[in-house]
């Protein structure tokens, strides 16, 4: 599917931010599930070392580095493998990765000097592709054959990671079919890739894809897909964006982006991104897209959202929430100079109905008065469930002081409605305490005790009915 000159390191592009490095972990995630062995080599400064011999009339590389031992211990020096993936430890009978991976660095006998030096070759002639066979020792002393084979990066300078892989010599027959040629290296590699990988060509038609990509659009074969235009697959909604961020990959830009699309009358939630593939310099010749289902994800962030952020209860915005809201009302009062207010609500003799009946039927009257709050107030108000039996309503936009007064007065009514619950029908009342914005404080810090103690005030008169914070000076300004 990816094409001579291709390869699986991300180009190390001016252009890529933090959305490569994304892709960068949805890579890493494809190494580690493949079922063949794969390392993970960090080129170091290798690549600038070998400019200086592409400038030396050296004839024949092979016969030069078997004379000069020692320069390719210090080119050899620069690689240095820094992953592997699981069957890797399991064809070398090792457990565990940090001690495999601390077992082969520097350890440069004959056979794999040997090795190195046909690596170096073949970066010096600019091969595209690397293969060799090597003597490899198992964890219990047992020494047998590796085919090591990868693909070389056009322009390696411009790279600083590879990829090998290794397969045993005596599993060779099993696996040749997938490892025969460079292309079927990563075709395997890409085809037991977690994520969606494809090709869009110029004409915005897919080209190809692989087996992740069909499985999570539902198909059989890649040929139910192939000519199809991408466009095509995505909702009308989400076409325009999408389209824009094709072109500007085809002028060389990468992006990365979240679609919905429905699968089976399903609708899921995918995460994508385009990395351009140049043919030259100049111009790009196809996008490679990689894309993920991150329905579940999505989901699970909505409800840890939901979680964190809204009273389980009564399914209220809990403290944190409010006290964001509040702020943020804060700031858009002062910008737009008008009123605000928060109503601190407090039940009245809430503990001995929860003694009497239980804590069940005083969950459950909790639930009906805050559902009774939200249904008097308007679309912009916001109620909290600051704790126990007691509420606070935001009141982000008022034109005068008395406007909150109004609101309490309707809570307060609606509250002393009878409310039947499992045959028994019980009355409850509220205290209510208000601070305004400007008169009674600028500041969240400043207004919700303010409210409190306005509320406490009523309590201690009795209850049942709401009283505004006295202030004997007002120096806030709007």
């Amino acid at each position: 599917m990816i094409k001579a000159g291709s390869h699986l390191p991300i180009p190390e592009k001016d252009y890529l931010t933090i959305e490569q490095r994304k892709i960068a972990d949805w890579y890493r995630t494809a190494f580690q599930q493949s079922n063949i062995s794969l390392w993970l080599v960090d080129l170091g400064t290798l690549p600038g070392k070998l400019e200086k011999y592409s400038t030396r009339d050296i004839r024949d590389y092979n016969h030069y580095f078997a004379n000069h031992i020692f320069e390719l211990l210090t080119l050899a020096r620069q690689l240095k493998v820094i992953d592997v993936n699981m069957p890797t430890l399991a064809l070398y009978g090792d457990k565990d990765k940090g001690t495999f991976l601390k077992k082969i660095t520097n350890k440069h006998n004959k056979d794999q000097l040997e090795v190195l030096k046909k690596l170096v070759v073949a970066l010096l002639e600019q091969r595209h592709y690397f293969e060799t066979e090597a003597t490899a020792s198992h964890r219990n002393g047992h020494q047998f054959k590796v085919v090591m084979k990868a693909i070389i990066p056009e322009n390696v300078t411009d790279h600083t990671r590879m990829i090998i892989s290794v397969t045993s010599l005596a599993h060779r027959k099993k696996v040749s079919q997938v490892l025969f040629s460079e292309q079927d290296i990563y075709q395997t590699f890409l085809d037991n890739a977690p994520v969606c990988i494809h090709e869009i060509d110029r004409d915005g038609r897919l080209t190809a894809m692989n087996d992740t990509g069909l499985k999570m659009l539902r198909l059989n074969d890649v040929s139910q897909i192939l000519g199809c235009r991408y466009l095509s697959l995505v909702t009308d909604d989400d076409k325009p964006r999408i389209e824009y961020l094709m072109l500007r990959a085809f002028n060389g830009y990468s992006s990365e982006f979240e679609f919905q699309l429905r699968c089976n009358g399903e609708l899921r939630v995918f995460s994508s991104c385009f990395i351009p593939v140049e043919e030259n310099k100049d111009t790009v010749h196809h996008i490679i897209g990689i894309t993920q289902d991150i329905t579940e994800r999505k989901h699970s962030e909505e409800e840890l959202y939901h979680q964190a952020n809204y009273d389980l209860l009564t399914n209220l915005p809990n403290r944190s929430h409010f006290t964001d809201s509040v702020r943020h009302a804060l700031t858009q009062a002062r910008r737009r100079r008008h009123g605000l207010a928060l109503l601190f609500i407090d039940l009245d003799n809430f503990k001995p109905i929860n003694d009497t009946y239980g804590h069940a039927m005083g969950d459950t009257l909790l639930q009906q008065v805050s559902a009774t709050i939200q249904n008097t107030l308007r679309k912009e108000d916001l109620t909290c469930r600051f704790g126990g039996d007691e509420f606070i309503i935001l009141l982000p936009s008022i034109a005068k002081r008395n406007n909150a007064a109004v609101v309490a007065e309707k809570v307060l009514r609606c509250i002393q409605q009878p409310i039947n619950l499992s045959n028994q029908q019980l009355s409850i009342s509220a205290s209510i305490g208000i601070s305004t914005f400007p008169e009674d404080g600028d500041s969240y810090e400043t207004l919700m005790p303010h409210a409190d103690m306005a509320m406490y005030k009523v309590k201690n008169f009795g209850g049942n009915s709401y009283q505004f914070h006295q202030v004997e000076k007002t120096n806030f300004k709007m």
